[in-house]
């Protein structure tokens, strides 16, 4: 009598799913279970929980590689900058990781503060080393030696009188800028992705470039018309119009010249560190094979220039 009774009792509860329980309105209509209300949290909170990320942690390494991309076009103060940040991002990154959790806590920060300042001196040392050479500031005594040396064996070009403003064409590019401008200060420009600086001293244009040169040999810096890292079977020759660097080719490396008093052209094969840039009047161009394409520029001088110096061809 009892077994039927239970399996009675059970039978009179009906088993309805999900659906048939969400289509009755006196179970629709009950209230809601009432959810716990979680603090939202702040993006500077959400950021400082995301340092424990190894991904913040690669950004702080990505931020120091482009801060050494930069250094290589020179831009120093820039890179200066991005580095200070990558060593802040790393940093945080580091004591955020907990590498000595186990230790007492002032062991933590030493043990995390040395693996810091040796990721600091490391930065340092490495943007030391890509800097670009520093360019050698001569003497009064070689200064008025290579003043007389320029007078007596050959000349550069020179601004005429009445020139307020010039043209710099550089492949299909052209610029004018005021000679008061470059006369205070240098201007910052790029051949294709080649810095470069121009800049007039004393009535005379001067571009700082480096010019492409074949490996194993070092890029030739061109600075106020002076060669750094120049190979021995180079030569440059000038007049009051142009001036013009070769190499052991024969083929023009550097031209700057005049195509009126107030319009400038700059050709020339310079060099970013990676592909040489080839800047002439058909425009400019990467990837040059200088082995089998013809050499656009032509020579303006007759060499070698101890023989045929300021001679035309």
């Amino acid at each position: 009598m009892g077994k039927k009774h239970r399996s009675k009792r059970n039978q009179a509860i009906p088993k309805l799913t999900i659906a048939e329980i969400s289509s009755k309105p006196e179970i629709s209509a009950m209230p809601k279970l009432i959810q716990p209300i979680l603090p939202q949290e702040s993006r500077l909170e959400k950021l400082w929980r995301f340092s424990e990320s190894n991904l913040f942690w690669g950004g702080g390494i990505a931020v120091a590689l482009a801060a050494y991309a930069f250094l290589l076009t020179g831009a120093l103060k820039f890179s200066i900058v991005l580095l200070a940040a990558s060593w802040v991002v790393i940093t945080i990154s580091i004591f955020k990781h907990k590498f000595f959790e186990k230790k007492l806590r002032k062991h933590q920060v030493i043990g995390n503060g040395l693996i810091s300042l040796s990721i600091g001196v490391i930065f340092c040392l490495v943007w030391v080393w890509m800097q670009p050479q520093a360019i050698p500031v001569p003497t009064v005594a070689e200064q008025q030696k290579a003043n007389t040396t320029i007078t007596t064996e050959h000349k550069e070009p020179t601004f005429t009188e009445g020139v307020d403003a010039v043209s710099i064409t550089i492949g299909s590019t052209i610029e004018t800028l005021k000679l008061v401008d470059l006369q205070k200060a240098k201007r910052r420009f790029f051949i294709g992705d080649v810095p470069a600086f121009l800049y007039v001293d004393s009535g005379k244009p001067y571009v700082d470039v480096d010019i492409y040169s074949p490996a194993p040999l070092l890029p030739v810096r061109l600075r106020h018309n002076q060669l750094l890292n120049r190979p021995a079977e180079w030569d440059m020759n000038s007049d009051e119009k142009a001036l013009e660097v070769i190499n052991e080719k024969k083929q023009p490396v550097f031209q700057i010249y005049y195509k009126s008093p107030s319009q400038i052209v700059i050709n020339g094969l310079f060099f970013n560190g990676y592909v040489p840039v080839l800047a002439s009047e058909d425009g400019l161009g990467t990837g040059i094979n200088l082995e089998k394409e013809p050499y656009p520029i032509k020579p303006l001088f007759k060499y070698p220039s101890s023989q045929y110096q300021g001679q035309r061809r």
